[in-house]
């Protein structure tokens, strides 16, 4: 009898080491399945919530861009106003009562206070009669380029700048829409009151390099998305769908800014709005999330998008899956051990241990024992919680040390700065 259950001791080992292998390929493909799928979903929520960050920034900065351009103009506008009232006040007169040299110097000696490009005091007819230099005078505004349209909206009362905001006004002079020329923005004020009209209108200009070279930083896209990353190796960039170019495009190792997306692999599909999913570009795999952004500052081809190498879902992925398999394999040879042991004291002792029939066929019953499985019950429970603390103490090691790197990078630079400044 005793021989008979040692028999079914070994053949019941045997089935379990059966069992065990057969539980960790099916273990180790479905957590290799969830661990990808929560390591893109993860992916996925740190790039919408950079993305989402990003379009932020745009928006903030094409306020500021507008802001600025507004208070370019409306300051440019104010200073023009302000130049009319010097002559409302008598500057007029006493200007052309004097020598028309030293008239024009005099002009010059006001453009230069005033920090303008252009200077020129001109009648109804489009004819300078006052300027910086003697050459100019008697001239038409046509002859230096300005077309009719031009000289009509610098002349006609306009009390909205680009039908959008409306221009400072003193209490004595209008203002009027400014015209774009020869890299210059060219503003006009008549001298005149509100009921009287002198006949002449003050034409002041500004360099539109003026006016770029503040709103640079916030027009340059590339720079501004080369300060966002996601996660630890990810990073961002933009593509202009109107020319079919990446805006911005620099992973650390080639920069593709300015060159055909189609050519490096990007697809169309990427360029959808919410799109997600994988696309190599320039030979190389990445998991990319996209948006798409339009504003009257940067245009509508704008489509930023978020990627992340995928070698890093690979290694993250690999890493998690390793711990968990071998924590289920030493907790499955715990419990089989454990198990064939209380199987031979019941053995050795010759007690029946309880147990009821799972199912059976011709040649094989299969029992639960019931007496073996409260015991064994404490342990496997313990084994659960072993593999769920190995996961998570996977993680907190994994992020300390990403902590541990940027603090250590931190503390280097602080150090060499110091260094530097002694």
């Amino acid at each position: 009898m005793k021989e008979k259950a040692r028999k079914r001791l070994i053949s019941k080992s045997i089935s379990n080491g059966l069992l065990i292998i057969i539980g960790i390929v099916v273990i180790t493909c479905f957590l290799n399945f969830m661990q990808l799928r929560a390591s893109q979903m993860k992916q996925e929520e740190d790039s919408t919530r950079t993305l989402n960050q990003i379009i932020v920034t745009l928006d903030d900065n094409a306020s500021q861009v507008e802001m600025l351009t507004y208070r370019f103009h409306d300051t440019n506008q104010s200073t023009t106003n302000s130049v009319v009232d010097l002559f409302m006040d008598g500057k007029f007169t006493s200007m052309f009562s004097m020598p028309i040299e030293d008239a024009c110097d005099e002009f010059a000696s006001i453009q230069s206070s005033v920090g303008a490009s252009l200077l020129l005091l001109v009648n109804n007819d489009g004819q300078i009669v006052l300027a910086p230099s003697t050459s100019y005078l008697g001239v038409s505004l046509k002859d230096n380029g300005f077309t009719q349209a031009m000289i009509d909206e610098l002349t006609t009362f306009n009390d909205t700048r680009r039908g959008t905001e409306v221009l400072a006004t003193n209490d004595n002079v209008a203002s009027y829409a400014p015209v774009y020329i020869m890299n210059s923005y060219v503003y006009g004020t008549p001298l005149a009151t509100k009921t009287t009209s002198y006949g002449y209108f003050l034409l002041m200009g500004a360099k539109e390099e003026m006016l770029e070279y503040e709103l640079a930083n916030l027009k340059d896209v590339g720079s501004m998305l080369g300060t966002y990353t996601v996660g630890t190796d990810g990073f961002a960039f933009a593509v202009d769908t109107s020319t079919g170019t990446f805006k911005y495009f620099n992973d650390g190792k080639a920069n593709l800014s300015g060159k055909s997306y189609a050519d490096y692999g990007l697809t169309n599909a990427a360029l959808e709005n919410d799109y997600v999913g994988t696309q190599v570009i320039n030979g190389v795999s990445y998991f990319c999330v996209s948006k798409t952004y339009e504003s009257t500052i940067y245009g509508k081809y704008t489509v930023l998008t978020a990627v992340v190498s995928s070698q890093s879902l690979v290694a993250g992925r690999f890493n998690v899956l390793i711990w968990s398999v071998l924590a289920f394999i030493m907790v499955s040879l715990l419990i089989a051990l454990y198990t064939s042991l209380l199987s031979m004291d019941y053995i050795a002792t010759g007690k029946e241990p309880a147990k009821f029939v799972l199912f059976k066929n011709k040649k094989n019953t299969f029992y639960y024992n019931k007496s073996v499985g409260r015991k064994v019950l404490p342990i496997s429970v313990v084994g659960l919680i072993i593999m769920k603390t190995s996961n998570v103490l996977k993680l907190y090691l994994k992020k300390s040390s990403h902590v541990l790197r940027k603090n250590s990078l931190l503390l280097l630079m602080d150090l060499s700065i110091r260094a530097l400044l002694n």
